[in-house]
């Protein structure tokens, strides 16, 4: 795995193990999808092509980083990986169902069955970004299964997950290394209050001592995911990149075979995970969040509340400060789904309506809608990359949205 210099310009998650059931009694079986075929991905779908293609175009892009950070591994299966796209979360649901698994509480899943070995996951009722951000990370899962092996520790292959779901794509652009504002402040927080894992417990964590870990506290278990992506993105930024080299021996130590523990030891030179931890929370507590990923997470919110206001008028707010009163006065709230866990935003919020840049607070800024049947856009003028929250149809006609880069 070869990590170039990272430059930083810059809603849930399954790995399904179990036996197929054998026959197909509900929802759509694979003979009833169209298959579609991008660079790397073989698309199964009940969407039309147009529709399906723009995700087909987007994962061959967020492949092609996944190879180049990891040219040195090397997979004996070349033939495209299987992505399974539904229109609906109940067709989706059923799909899943064929094969004894339980997707309800799930935005998106990577399966490994002796029948099916793929990507699946919906699109209707969610943002084109977030379907993106499920398939950045279920996508490294699959990924990381045929090139790195099925034997990654459950918190890298985690970790690294998180760390791509967080990408955005700029042009052509692939950009990482974003450390999302609830991530780094969580991180930061329980490391201050003495609540973070110890680095030896987690370093030695099976997949079921995982799995039991989420049905825990709900906020315990969203902290699995936050810790294990806080020391992956110290492994490969912190120091300009000191220990990248070490994180990738450990991970062919792994994919040869080596035990946990005698992976790091030799890669790292040392079996002190005390020293470690102590170098990785003095990262972490220096960590700044980046303006980008909090940005997005603000625009999905009161894309949330623009959608609402337009099915219930046909008068929309002109700005800012009218799209904050009336979501006030209505007292709008939303969720957004990570890992099984709600995280709430609530229209009281002062900051839902700002945007940092330079130092600054700023208003995001309302634009005119693209046609009468569309909600405002929203943009954050001055940001590079500058986002912009913009409104479109599905083959159905439901209204969606997706925030784009310039």
């Amino acid at each position: 795995m070869t990590w170039p210099l990272f430059r930083v310009r810059a809603w849930l998650v399954v790995i399904a193990i179990g036996t197929v059931s054998g026959q197909f009694a509900h929802g759509k079986s694979p003979s009833r999808l169209v298959a579609y075929t991008s660079d790397h991905y073989t698309i199964h779908t009940d969407m039309l092509r147009q529709e399906a293609e723009p995700f087909g175009r987007h994962m061959d892009a967020v492949f092609e980083q996944f190879a180049e950070r990891f040219t040195s591994f090397r997979s004996d299966q070349p033939e495209r990986m299987a992505l399974y796209l539904f229109k609906t979360q109940r067709d989706y649901i059923d799909f899943l169902r064929q094969f004894r698994i339980d997707g309800t509480n799930s935005g998106g899943i990577f399966v490994v069955q002796p029948k099916l070995l793929a990507v699946a996951t919906w699109v209707q009722g969610k943002s084109r970004s977030e379907t993106f951000r499920t398939l950045q990370h279920e996508g490294f899962h699959q990924f990381a299964h045929r090139y790195i092996g099925p034997t990654l520790p459950i918190w890298i292959n985690e970790g690294l997950a998180v760390y791509f779901e967080s990408g955005i794509l700029v042009g052509k652009t692939f950009r990482l290394g974003l450390a999302d504002v609830r991530r780094v402040l969580a991180i930061q927080n329980a490391i201050e209050h003495n609540r973070v894992i110890r680095f030896d417990r987690l370093l030695n964590m099976t997949a079921d001592q995982w799995q039991q870990g989420l049905l825990g506290d709900v906020e315990r278990a969203q902290f699995l995911y936050d810790q294990s992506w806080s020391i992956v993105h110290f492994l490969i930024h912190a120091e300009d990149g000191k220990y990248r080299r070490a994180f990738e021996t450990m991970l062919h130590l792994i994919a040869d075979g080596q035990r946990v523990h005698r992976a790091f030891t030799t890669a790292f030179n040392s079996s002190d995970t005390r020293l470690f931890a102590a170098k990785w929370k003095q990262f972490a507590r220096q960590v700044e969040p980046d303006s980008t990923s909090t940005v997005i997470s603000r625009m999905e919110f009161l894309a949330r509340g623009l959608l609402y206001l337009h099915d219930q008028s046909d008068r929309p707010p002109k700005n800012i400060h009218q799209l904050r009163s009336l979501l006030q006065k209505i007292r709008f709230r939303a969720t957004q789904s990570a890992h099984g866990v709600k995280i709430p935003f609530d229209s009281e919020d002062e900051s839902m309506y700002q945007f940092l840049r330079r130092g600054r607070s700023e208003r995001f800024q309302l634009l005119e809608p693209a046609g009468a049947q569309f909600p405002p856009r929203i943009t954050a003028p001055g940001l590079r990359p500058e986002p912009t929250l913009v409104w479109s149809r599905d083959g159905d006609g439901t209204l969606t949205h997706d925030v784009v880069f310039r």
